[in-house]
């Protein structure tokens, strides 16, 4: 039994775009790595600031309140959001990027609709405060 305040049914599921980079490293992870290969690979919100909330990812075992979103070519590999994240991030945009010359590389996370979250957005527009459950 849930016993999350968060009224999972009034969030619409996240939609995801996943570029070829980032779908080729996390097929070579969950195939090769066998401490991920039951795993999904979780979105979440990793603080706010005045320019909009943080975000990261990686892997984690599925809890049962989480939005799972499955993309082509994940053999069967899923993603998930909580109801927090999912309320938040809409439309996310996952790429991966490597730079030699600057020795970094990593998973780039990229939600579409962060503009609409900057400041004190809940105060402006009540609609996007997170619903509750009654």
């Amino acid at each position: 039994m849930s016993t999350s305040k968060v009224d999972r049914d009034r969030i619409v599921k996240p939609q995801l775009d996943v570029q070829a980079q980032a779908l080729s490293q996390l097929q070579m992870m969950w195939k090769f790595d066998p401490t991920v290969a039951d795993k999904v690979f979780r979105f979440s919100i990793d603080g706010k600031g005045c320019d909009g909330f943080d975000y990261a990812c990686g892997f984690d075992a599925p809890h049962d309140e989480d939005f799972l979103v499955e993309v082509e070519g994940t053999d069967g590999h899923f993603f998930a959001f909580d109801p927090f994240a999912a309320r938040y991030m809409p439309f996310v945009h996952l790429d991966f990027k490597q730079d030699f010359e600057a020795e970094t590389e990593g998973f780039v996370v990229t939600n579409m609709a962060q503009a609409d979250f900057k400041g004190k957005f809940w105060r402006k527009d009540p609609t996007k405060e997170l619903p509750l459950k009654e």
